[in-house]
């Protein structure tokens, strides 16, 4: 049987045409999947530039003292004197809200304290404080609970990443909440902390911006 030369290119190009489709599909996955990796490549790179060490900027952040005061007559209560010190009390902190029971320990450490350690690692994120209060908590669903000088404490935590912001909400033990925002801002040398705290004896949320520059080794 004879094939003519018309035939003879249109059987070439039945044969070829998904050949080469392939070729190209085959290709623009590869390209893809290359853009891809680059991508979470970029995003782990800007979520690590999160570790390190970081020290409170007062000069930037909201007076946490004001803020609970703003949220004490939001309910519609007066904001009282703060707490009483014993002259013999080896509390000396300057601040008027800071202390009370321990189901509130963590609303202190997110309003009041002045220095962390920022650990990221793939799905773990640990922020550990001076005192040896960290608080460790995943983005993959699973929640944590904080601890305190070893003993375990029912602040549980759960996070999610949003490119290179964090979003970590929290339920301390008093039965309230927390819902905080962390990003890093000034290339990279600050991090600005935005948080509304929600104690269950508050009628409103504390809301508070805090910023904190990050420690360089031989800088203080």
């Amino acid at each position: 049987m004879s094939v003519t030369r018309a035939g003879r290119s249109a059987l070439f190009l039945i044969v070829s045409l998904p050949l080469a489709l392939g070729v190209s599909g085959a290709r623009a996955q590869d390209g893809d999947d290359s853009k891809s990796r680059v991508n979470e490549s970029r995003v782990n790179e800007n979520r690590v530039a999160f570790n390190g060490d970081w020290v409170w900027n007062p000069d930037l952040s909201d007076n946490a003292d004001r803020q609970v005061e703003r949220a004490i007559r939001a309910a519609g209560g007066v904001p009282g004197r703060g707490k009483k010190r014993d002259k013999k009390s080896k509390d000396k902190s300057p601040y008027k809200y800071k202390g009370g029971p321990a189901s509130h320990k963590l609303y202190d450490y997110l309003s009041y304290d002045e220095a962390f350690r920022f650990d990221y690692a793939g799905a773990r994120v640990r922020i550990a404080y001076s005192d040896g209060f960290t608080r460790e908590f995943y983005s993959d669903g699973r929640s944590r609970s904080a601890s305190v000088s070893g003993g375990e404490i029912r602040d549980f935590s759960f996070a999610s990443w949003d490119g290179a912001v964090l979003y970590v909400e929290a339920r301390p033990r008093d039965g309230g909440k927390t819902s905080e925002v962390y990003r890093l801002i000034d290339d990279g040398a600050r991090m600005r902390v935005e948080m509304e705290l929600r104690p269950l004896s508050f009628g409103a949320g504390v809301r508070l911006s805090r910023v904190f520059d990050r420690r360089v080794a031989g800088r203080e």
